[in-house]
């Protein structure tokens, strides 16, 4: 079995020809494995097709050599730098999709109030924390912040790329999702409040009849509406009314559809 290259060590004095030297390694290290010429550690095209070009991760952190290194072993990814969480924050503006990395022990403003900074903004992107030994406790308190993942310090670049890619993945499910959830609470607003009051009983497993009782209107009145519902949604049945519902989060995250479904009595 070939040994992992490891990276995140001691700062050597002379920065860019131990960068250079590691490269080598690195390409070594595959060949020996492969048994083919490997110019450069490259991952291929996501499943979807994009390219991992497109796909940007962010790097923060005080060490100038950490920052080249990662930015060197995702070469296949659009890798920006950042010595200081201050100097990221007043220039970038994150958006859905985006990859951030940061070491978790920094001067000033640290990986976790970094990220505890973001989460204020509102700005959700997977959190990847560089530890080193002994920041276990740091990575657990990081990790309930909401972290993604964090790897310890010498990492090796399997770990850092696997690591990368399935945040990226997360981040691109992710954007689909928050897509998804805007077009459906979208389509929900175009209700009126009292529309909105009824999809929201029948959604949660109320029958026509239950509703009417509830509101203290017939029946007929809530077909009605119900109908209003359907058309202005443009869905045919309830079974779409919950997938709706789902999509747009109505009744929270952990909304509980199917329950819904098994409680709604035939009108």
């Amino acid at each position: 079995m070939v040994a992992a290259t490891r990276f995140g060590g001691r700062t050597p004095a002379n920065k860019s020809a131990h960068i250079s030297a590691r490269r080598d390694q690195m390409h070594a290290t595959g060949n020996r494995a492969s048994g083919k010429a490997a110019a450069s550690v490259a991952l291929p095209a996501t499943d979807d097709g994009i390219s991992r070009a497109g796909q940007r991760v962010f790097v923060v952190d005080d060490d100038p050599l950490i920052c080249d290194t990662i930015e060197m072993l995702l070469e296949t990814y659009t890798v920006l730098t950042y010595q200081s969480a201050e100097a990221f924050l007043a220039t970038v503006e994150l958006r859905s999709g985006d990859c951030l990395i940061t070491d978790v022990r920094m001067p000033d403003m640290s990986g976790i109030s970094l990220h505890h900074e973001l989460n204020k903004r509102g700005v959700i992107v997977p959190v990847i924390m560089i530890t080193g030994y002994g920041d276990v406790p740091l990575a657990v308190e990081a990790m309930k912040a909401g972290a993604y993942d964090f790897i310890e310090k010498p990492f090796d670049a399997v770990t850092l790329q696997k690591t990368v890619s399935r945040a990226l993945e997360r981040a691109h499910i992710e954007r689909d999702h928050t897509t998804l959830r805007q077009h459906a609470r979208n389509q929900i607003e175009r209700l009126t409040d009292r529309e909105r009051e009824i999809f929201r009983y029948l959604t949660a497993g109320h029958s026509n009849k239950m509703i009417a009782q509830r509101l203290r209107i017939s029946p007929r009145t809530v077909e009605a509406h119900r109908a209003r519902i359907q058309q202005k949604l443009n869905v045919s049945g309830l079974a779409e009314l919950l997938q709706l519902a789902h999509d747009a989060e109505f009744h929270g995250k952990k909304n509980k559809l199917r329950a819904a479904i098994n409680r709604h009595e035939p009108d």
